[in-house]
């Protein structure tokens, strides 16, 4: 791999996740010549006392050592959040100044009650309950002190989209049922930057890395970084 930019990206993983679940991102990044690195953040993925001795804090920290690493290190530095990587990179670009942010299915507004009932009705009917195993995982496996701290952060970051001027990507799939659409409205709308864009995915769920426009999502992302 040639690197083509004096550009590095920080790519954030989200809530109840760990760094495979942007991996796609970041190898796609990486083959195009982009230095990325794409951490796990402290206790998110891991066991039931782990979640219950971090904090946002925690969260981030591991996200604000690698960012700090990388500022000293390359000309411009960007950061991407997936989901509540998203509040993260709004954390570390307000404090600490990343030349581009790109939030994907980052909540504002979370859990789409209704999308989620009409998923779970298409599974009975298909008899397909995969879905609804894996919604009760996410309940099983996440506990209230992970959710607690998951609202901490809405908290501490919602106030900060308004002092944005870092140039934003927002992209959001319309088919989230753990984000609703309107986050992206909010991200969009309420950002003081002069250059920004916004990117709706008629098809694509949360987890819009593994889904089947994958591939137009990276492209978009990489495009806009090559715009800085």
């Amino acid at each position: 791999m040639i690197q083509i930019t004096n550009m590095a990206v920080l790519v954030l993983h989200g809530f109840n996740s760990c760094s495979r679940d942007v991996k796609v991102l970041s190898d796609y990044l990486r083959d195009r010549g982009i230095y990325t690195i794409s951490p796990t953040l402290a206790g998110i993925k891991g066991t039931k006392q782990e979640w219950n001795t971090t904090t946002w804090r925690d969260w981030i920290s591991n996200a604000e050592k690698e960012f700090k690493n990388l500022k000293e290190e390359f000309k411009k530095v960007a950061v991407i959040g997936f989901s509540m990587g998203g509040l993260v990179a709004l954390y570390l670009t307000y404090n600490y100044g990343a030349d581009l942010i790109t939030m994907v299915n980052t909540p504002i507004y979370c859990g789409d009650i209704r999308k989620i009932m009409e998923k779970v009705k298409r599974c009975i009917k298909k008899r397909s309950y995969d879905p609804i195993k894996y919604y009760c995982n996410v309940i099983n496996e996440t506990p209230l002190w992970g959710a607690l701290n998951l609202t901490r952060g809405l908290n501490e970051c919602i106030p900060l989209v308004e002092k944005i001027k870092t140039p934003l990507l927002v992209i959001q799939g319309l088919k989230d049922e753990a984000v609703r659409w309107q986050s992206a409205d909010y991200l969009f709308c309420r950002s003081a930057s002069p250059w920004k864009k916004k990117i709706y995915y008629r098809n694509a769920d949360h987890f819009i890395f593994e889904g089947e426009e994958k591939e137009d999502v990276c492209r978009e992302i990489f495009h806009y970084l090559m715009q800085v």
